[in-house]
């Protein structure tokens, strides 16, 4: 919750997570007599005149099949009091809110006629359009003014106003549908519905903004309102809201395409876009300089081309120049590749660029880009003749807010450009964009473009602390999953859940990916009935990777064994109601011999084998990789055989493995691994030799100095032992001491004759 409402948490707490009625309308009380408000009293006094009117019937004896519904609707009822409140709150200690309800105050949103006011500017403009030419302009500006000052005050008026009714809901969708309207004024007052929204939950401004999703027939419309409506989804007292489940029960069934899906592709996007920092940081550190160091070459809209030198130098090292060719190109094709997959690549260079006057207005930063609006006619002025404009508006490159940002930068420096600069920006295809691109008026492009929009004002407006961000920080992420709303059922949405757990997985999002498997927990009945065979078994097989990169080996193990139990009981059609489901754990208890690692798939049996050798059990590790192996002769497959082996005292079997590897291949491994199998089987001199060899590698790392320690002490060649112990110790990352390492190795140490006495001596020598 955000500072300016803290003091109400509690109440808000009472109402939404505990529907605790006595307690809320306490709390409200002493919030209010503490902070001296009183306007929300008659309200609070209704409500608990109701609440004390159904104890009363109750301790009479009387039964109201009716009493669950009327105390919810009790709670709604303060918790809209609550929501008004905390408006106040906001309004007396933000900047932003002050200015705007002073702002707005003329503006009832109950009474307001929104539709006849817009109508009326459009029929204005229409009848100004048939004015002489002398004086046209002049009515034209004057008419737009004075719009453009009420689609402003307007759109403060709904970022402050309290919760919203039905009237108020009835009126919105009919402005917002209304085909008489600009679209340009109608996507702004969405925005402006989205950013009212940003902290509790209204249902009738959710209501809005589905009934226009839903409604409207123009692409740019629905899209900003399925962005708005989308981000309520997870909004702080939605659970409250009976009528909001069944709102989004209907969408699932009435929208004509795949909603579940086009809410994962909006997930998705949003994480892309909360990006942005770290991608411009990837472009300025790793792509712009091997740009910038190939001065020699310029990119045009045409793709990069060479600067026309003449140089000798350029005759003798030509195959130079093609590696710089090379090289610029392919750091050039990693920037569009990331713009391809949804990276906002312009967010660092347009960053700078938005102190321009036309910001200073919160409902510019959302205002589609429009060639004739009146905030641009300075830079039509300056432009003159010069097409920019028009091509700006063409391009699919920029978000909306970025050509406005552009507009007014490059008016600034016209005069510096050069004729020939100016003559390519007088092209039509001047930003890289043809206008007749297929994908530019497709859902996924202009959700794009409207994210960046939202993430410019986001980060970088002077107000943007008082309002709650939807974008997420990748480092905490937490509640602004859309996808973690509680209206979100893990049966009807496993497809979209594990598709972005898998996203979270293949790019290494480890806070996603725990989130994700934190929230939709497995539950009995999800197990044997609500769940396919493929879900069950991507859960299982993605909460064992997360296990497995937090070290939690032998819980990791438990995962992939569910994984396998899963699949076998599917390869053998047998009912999954025999299944035995830990509800703690939530893995599945059944025997691991009913699992035929024979005929299990390579990259299950693989993450399961790793599982088990980490976790210590070397003899499940040891067969998963004996059949590993058979499948596929990988080096990696025979050398963590081989180690499973030595886990096991098979020394004897594990070299069998090992000395064929060492012939095959000159690698570190393999004969860091035969060395300790040499020390497991008391060949103590050739496994000092190995370790020899290993310490003149450069790979070396400081357990070599350890083991080879231990094969000097046991040959009594104990002042070499002493030096590699100390290496040992000066190398080592961890924070075991000589002790920890001995009491470890122990049965090594015993097995070779070395004592306790010798041990304390070896400890003392050593930190000496």
């Amino acid at each position: 919750m955000n500072k300016f409402i803290d003091q109400l948490e509690i109440v808000f707490s009472d109402i939404i997570v505990n529907k605790d009625l006595f307690s809320a309308l306490k709390d409200i009380k002493v919030f209010f007599r503490a902070n001296g408000v009183t306007q929300y009293d008659d309200r609070v006094e209704e409500v608990e005149s109701g609440y004390n009117l159904m104890k009363d019937y109750m301790s009479r004896g009387y039964k109201d099949e009716m009493r669950e519904s009327l105390y919810f609707d009790m709670l709604r009822k303060l918790y809209t009091v609550a929501f008004d409140s905390s408006n106040d709150v906001l309004v007396s200690n933000s900047r932003y809110y002050f200015t705007a309800e002073e702002k707005s105050s003329k503006i009832n949103l109950n009474e307001e006629d929104i539709s006849g006011k817009f109508e009326g500017y459009v029929q204005d403009m229409a009848m100004a359009s048939l004015q002489p030419d002398n004086i046209q302009h002049e009515i034209e500006e004057k008419i737009t003014h004075e719009h453009q000052v009420y689609l402003s005050v307007l759109f403060d008026s709904i970022i402050v106003s309290p919760y919203w009714n039905e009237g108020i809901c009835d009126k919105m969708t009919a402005t917002l549908l209304n085909p008489m309207l600009d679209v340009s004024d109608i996507l702004n007052i969405l925005s402006g519905i989205t950013l009212s929204s940003t902290y509790l939950f209204d249902y009738w401004r959710f209501k809005t903004l589905y009934n226009v999703f839903l409604g409207s027939v123009d692409e740019n419309i629905r899209q900003r309102a399925f962005v708005g409506w989308a981000f309520l989804l997870n909004t702080y007292g939605i659970t409250l809201f009976k009528e909001a489940k069944n709102l989004f029960v209907d969408a699932l069934k009435n929208t004509t395409t795949d909603l579940r899906h086009q809410l994962y592709e909006l997930q998705l996007q949003l994480i892309y876009c909360s990006d942005a920092e770290q991608d411009n940081e990837n472009i300025q550190k790793n792509i712009m300089p091997d740009l910038l160091r190939n001065g020699n070459f310029k990119i045009t809209r045409s793709g990069i081309v060479e600067t026309e030198e003449n140089s000798v130098d350029d005759i003798i090292h030509s195959d130079e120049d093609d590696k710089k060719m090379e090289q610029m190109e392919q750091s050039f094709n990693k920037m569009l590749d990331m713009q391809k997959q949804g990276s906002d690549i312009y967010f660092g260079g347009f960053s700078q660029m938005k102190n321009f006057p036309f910001f200073l207005k919160i409902s510019n930063w959302f205002a589609p880009f429009d060639v004739d609006s009146p905030n641009l006619s300075d830079v039509r002025g300056k432009l003159g003749k010069m097409k920019l404009l028009d091509s700006l508006y063409r391009s699919n490159s920029f978000c909306d807010s970025d050509k406005y940002s552009f507009a007014f930068a490059i008016v600034s420096i016209v005069d510096q450009i050069p004729e020939n600069m100016r003559e390519m920006m007088n092209t039509a295809d001047f930003f890289g964009m043809s206008s007749d691109d297929s994908n530019s008026q497709s859902p996924t492009y202009i959700r794009r473009r409207y994210l960046q929009d939202l993430y410019r004002f986001f980060k970088l407006n002077h107000y943007r602390s008082e309002f709650g961000s939807p974008f997420i920080d990748s480092n905490v992420t937490d509640d602004k999953i859309m996808l973690l709303s509680d209206l979100v059922k893990y049966d009807e949405f496993s497809n979209e859940i594990l598709s972005l757990a898998k996203f979270a997985l293949k790019h290494q999002r480890w806070n996603l990916l725990d989130v994700l498997l934190s929230h939709f927990k497995l539950t009995d009945e999800l197990i044997k009935k609500k769940l396919d065979y493929e879900s069950l078994k991507w859960h299982y097989y993605l909460m064992g990777a997360l296990l497995m990169h937090r070290h939690m080996y032998a819980a990791a193990c438990e995962s992939y064994k569910s994984l396998l139990i899963l699949d076998g009981l599917q390869k053998s059609n047998i009912d999954r109601n025999q299944l035995i489901f830990n509800s703690t754990t939530e893995f599945i208890d059944f025997p691991i011999d009913c699992i035929d690692l024979e005929s299990s798939k390579e990259s299950v049996l693989k993450s399961y084998a790793l599982s088990a050798l980490r976790s210590g059990d070397n003899t499940l590790a040891a067969e998963c990789y004996r059949i590993l192996s058979k499948k596929n002769s990988l080096f990696k497959y025979k050398l963590y055989h081989a180690i499973a082996l030595i886990g096991e005292e098979d020394a004897d079997s594990a070299l069998s493995i090992l000395f064929p590897l060492d012939i095959e291949r000159d690698d570190t491994n393999v004969k860091r691994t035969l060395a300790w199998a040499l020390l497991v089987k008391k060949d103590y001199e050739k496994a000092e030799k190995y370790y020899d060899k290993l310490l003149l590698f450069d790979s070396i790392v400081a357990d070599d100095y350890l083991n080879s320690g231990y094969c000097k002490w046991i040959l009594n060649k104990n002042s070499e032992a002493i030096i590699s112990f100390k290496n040992w110790m000066s190398t080592k990352k961890s924070a075991d001491s000589v002790s920890d390492a001995f009491n470890s190795d122990n049965n090594i140490l015993i097995a070779a004759g070395i004592s306790d006495i010798d041990i304390k001596l070896m400890i003392d020598l050593v930190n000496e």
